[in-house]
């Protein structure tokens, strides 16, 4: 399962890492779970061997797995690369001797993280589980520690990135912590976005500021919570969210965003979204206030049927308790159903039906907007698999496939259905097509590896 590319106005879904988690089932009864595995061979390498990596820094970012994230976290967010930083910073490194680069202070500070998974485990995941609705889903990440990345810390394409070395970070074992805390929220509540009940609006970029400001402020608020087990005290997030003055001022900038959308392009409002809704901090801050507010007012299982209804339940619920200045704009409910949710409705109503009557539809929409109905045909393929109809996300999937055929992520997608209904060969093939596609897909090559085979045929 993979992230979702987006079109220029929605760029910055991905780059937030609001994609859809791997490595879920829906098996057993007995609650969620989820699974985080920590590596520190990217740091390792860069600290116990800088010559190797900048006698070919292209090499190692196109092999070494964080950098290949960071790579399509440049890519959603336009931010550029400094190779030449990178390159600086490896050469500081290779000054020190060999001998010593075993005791470098980051290096052990990666170490006493790693260190830290069977406490996550057994401490920090019930902790973060207790924030999201109690379903069956069982997820699953990996957490990255790597060094010298300009991207300090993000979740893209279902894994998890920090950079131990950044002072962004806090440079202690509690604050990096905290900020993973961060982190693996968003796997949690990505893969639930797959199973909401409300309807999103027909207007996606309106859609996506909402489930911006729903994803981090939830992901904000709930590590502001576990500051008990992991102390990050001058965050400036959470020093923004204890002051009145600041609270405000973040709320009337996101209602500024959302104010100028309309009359945006689509690359215009991605610079407004990321400058003030991701620099400034304005959808982190804004959103953890409204998310601390419900909780602390009507409670924590309200917060999270928040996450099992969507991003305008959110708002709408807030608002029934904001304070008169601190209310957030709403948008108008749709007036109609979209196409997702009807074929969702027809093919439960009809087990054995197709979806021949949507044909004329589903072609229409291709030419108004291709990238918004490929995401949406994705999300419903996985609502369909998570919800126990396999054989129906395949139908969804082989129509998906006629209307994208060069489409990576929803080969991904099919690849995966296929391996859930037991068709090893037709997964093979289809993440085969799908890496071949999308050569940087780390998740294909995973499935490859556990299916025994090599990636090309």
């Amino acid at each position: 399962m993979r992230s979702i590319m987006l079109s220029v106005a929605m760029t910055l879904f991905t780059a937030l890492g609001f994609c859809e988690p791997g490595a879920t089932e829906t098996v057993g009864a007995h609650g969620p779970s989820l699974d985080v595995a920590w590596r520190a061979d990217s740091i390792e390498r860069i600290i116990l061997h800088p010559e190797e990596v900048l006698a070919d820094v292209d090499t190692f970012w196109k092999t070494d797995d964080a950098f290949q994230l960071a790579t399509r976290w440049h890519e959603n967010t336009k931010v550029p690369a400094d190779l030449e930083q990178f390159r600086d910073q490896l050469t500081r490194a290779s000054s020190v001797p060999p001998e010593s680069r075993a005791s470098d202070p980051s290096l052990a500070l990666a170490e006493s993280l790693v260190a830290e998974q069977p406490s996550f485990t057994d401490i920090a995941i019930p902790r973060l589980l207790a924030f999201l609705p109690d379903n069956d889903l069982k997820m699953a990440t990996t957490i990255h520690l790597t060094a010298f990345s300009k991207a300090y810390a993000f979740m893209t394409n279902t894994q998890i990135v920090a950079d131990v070395t950044s002072p962004k970070l806090g440079g202690t074992k509690a604050s990096i912590m905290n900020i993973l805390f961060h982190e693996v929220y968003h796997i949690g509540y990505g893969i639930n976005r797959l199973l909401r009940t409300e309807e999103p609006l027909a207007d996606g970029r309106k859609y996506f500021v909402l489930d911006v400001l729903h994803n981090e402020g939830l992901s904000t608020y709930v590590a502001w919570t576990a500051l008990d087990l992991y102390p990050y005290t001058d965050f400036d997030d959470y020093r923004m969210l204890d002051d009145d003055q600041i609270v405000s001022d973040k709320i009337r900038a996101v209602n500024a965003i959302f104010t100028q959308i309309d009359g945006l392009s689509g690359d215009e409002f991605s610079k407004l979204s990321w400058k003030e809704g991701v620099m400034g901090r304005a959808y982190y801050v804004a959103g953890a206030h409204m998310a601390r507010k419900i909780a602390v007012t009507l409670g924590r299982d309200a917060l999270v049927a928040t996450i099992e209804q969507g991003p305008r339940a959110f708002v709408s619920l807030y608002n029934t308790i904001a304070d008169d200045d601190q209310e957030i704009i709403e948008f108008p409910a749709p007036t109609e159903r979209s196409v997702s949710t009807r074929i969702y409705e027809h093919l439960l109503n009809n087990p054995e039906g197709d979806l021949a009557p949507f044909s004329d539809e589903l072609d229409s929409l291709v030419e108004q907007d291709e990238r918004s109905l490929a995401n949406a045909m994705n999300r419903l393929i996985y609502k369909l698999l998570y919800r126990a109809h396999p054989s129906q996300a395949a139908l969804v999937g082989t129509k998906a496939l006629e209307l994208f055929p060069d489409d990576a992520n929803l080969h991904d997608t099919i690849a995966e259905v296929a391996m859930r209904s037991g068709d090893r060969d037709r997964a093979i093939e289809l993440y085969r097509r799908s890496l071949d596609l999308d050569p940087t897909n780390t998740n294909a090559e995973k499935y490859l590896a556990e299916l025994g085979v090599e990636p090309a045929g």
